[in-house]
Order: C-alpha cells, then structure tokens, then sequence
C-alpha cells in the first residue's frame, strides 16, 4: 500500500516494507564504500586456527559476535579482532 498525500511523509507510490511499513528505499542511506566486509565460519576458524566446530561452539555459547543471515553465520573482521584482544586482556588478569 502506497502512502500518498500524508503530512510528514515523502511522497511515493513505491511498494511498503512489509514488517516497517515504511515505504522502501525510504530509510536512511549507507556509503557501501563505508561497510565493512562480512567473513565466513571456516574464515574465522582460520584467522584463529580453530576448528569450524569451535566457531561453532564459540557462536552457540555467545561468546564470539556474530550476523546471521538465514541459515548463515557471518562475523566482522573487526570484532573478531577485537574479540581476540578481549581474549588476550582476560588471560593477562588470570
């Protein structure tokens, strides 16, 4: 359902989202060049030299930051990054 004439709102005869209703395309912009690439379970398993099972275990006990995109796991470089330093300052403190 289009929104037309409705004070506060662009106007468009686009198709809504259908979970916002909002129309789509109406939400804020992002610079793709700004977003940061996503990287797989068998990535992460290699950057820390784990098994995938780990990552796994590691994503099943919340303890490793993680998307998921349907039926797939996807982590950010930069948090599992970051996440590693995080493993790095607990061992220093034991």
């Amino acid at each position: 359902m289009a929104h037309h004439n409705i004070p506060g709102r662009p106007q468009t005869s686009g198709p809504d989202h259908p979970r916002t209703g909002n129309p789509i395309g109406s939400g804020p912009q992002t610079d793709p060049t700004q977003i940061e690439s996503l990287i797989s379970v068998q990535e992460v398993a290699r950057l820390l030299d784990v098994s995938r099972s780990m990552v796994y275990q590691l994503v099943r006990t919340h303890e490793l930051p993680m998307i998921r995109i349907g039926k797939y796991f996807r982590f950010r470089r930069s948090e599992v990054t970051l996440w590693i330093d995080a493993q790095r300052s607990t061992e220093n403190t034991r």
